[in-house]
């Protein structure tokens, strides 16, 4: 599956491991970045358009809108790469298909551009050259970017070793090619057995892990009558699929980690005006690093 395919299908199932449910300024990684957003936002011209990096499915833009209830007439525009037809959020906002590095507008437009763990996964030089073309001068940049040394990379991390345990037990080749009366009963047994063997070997971090994919194949099973075999494989095989779709984005997630440290000296490079550049934290760990530009 392609990495655009992969992130779709992230977006449409409006996976509960993105970040939507915490972008409030009441939970999780929303309560420590909105004083920082709402701090660059309260000079916000009240006509201003707002160009919002890898939206998905718009939930960073809505956590933005609140950020900045009184100026009305601010329009938010995303931009992602995964959804196929413009998204209306609102009367004001929306989504549109688009690369953030060869953005989709002619002349500068925008007095402020965010990104949410979004402007890290692109090409740091051909980004800022793009964003540099669709931006108002002066105009501010917003960005809170992924870092090797996180707590969502060592996480990611974590799941991702869960994951290649996981495949390399063969749970596919049980899944595809076990065929006959026994096929119900051989699958559930080698899952079992590699579930168990986890939970005695791997670490108590990553059982949290196993419990969520332990979850996703048993609701298979009990979903399924029992001799409806096809049925059960269909859905044995979409639930791997699913898993593998992660594996691959939380890949790109570490990868992007480590290409936010480029993004630092390409700003500088640039000679762009670095207001701000600190990391963020949340609970004692670290969550990433916020950069305030102006252009």
């Amino acid at each position: 599956m392609s990495k655009n395919e992969a992130w779709k299908t992230y977006w449409e199932a409006h996976s509960n491991n993105t970040f939507g449910e915490q972008y409030s300024a009441d939970a999780g990684i929303g309560r420590v970045i909105a004083p920082l957003f709402a701090e660059a936002f309260q000079n916000i011209d009240d006509k201003a358009a707002v160009l919002d990096l890898g939206s998905g499915s718009g939930d960073s833009i809505k956590f933005l809108r609140s950020l900045c209830p009184a100026a009305t007439n601010v329009e938010f525009v995303g931009v992602d790469y995964a959804i196929e037809q413009d998204l209306k959020l609102n009367e004001v906002d929306k989504v549109i298909p688009g690369n953030i590095e060869e953005l989709p507008f002619k002349v500068p437009i925008f007095k402020a551009v965010t990104s949410l763990f979004a402007i890290e996964y692109a090409d740091p030089q051909r980004v800022l050259s793009s964003l540099k073309s669709v931006s108002h001068s002066p105009s501010d940049w917003l960005f809170v970017v992924h870092t090797s040394d996180s707590v969502i990379s060592t996480k990611s991390k974590n799941t991702i070793s869960v994951y290649e345990s996981l495949f390399n037990s063969l749970i596919e080749d049980k899944i595809s090619n076990q065929i006959g009366a026994t096929y119900r009963k051989e699958v559930e047994s080698h899952f079992l057995g590699w579930f168990k063997r986890s939970v005695q070997t791997m670490p108590e971090l990553k059982h949290y892990d196993l419990h969520l994919i332990a979850r996703q194949y048993q609701q298979c099973f009990q979903s399924t009558s029992f001799d409806d075999v096809q049925s059960l494989r269909a859905k044995l095989e979409y639930v791997t699929q699913l898993l593998k779709n992660h594996q691959q984005i939380l890949r790109a997630q570490l990868s992007a980690a480590s290409n936010a440290a480029e993004l630092s000296i390409q700003l500088q490079q640039e000679e762009l005006r670095i207001i701000t550049n600190h990391a963020f934290s949340a609970g004692g760990q670290k969550i990433g690093q916020f950069l305030h530009i102006q252009h």
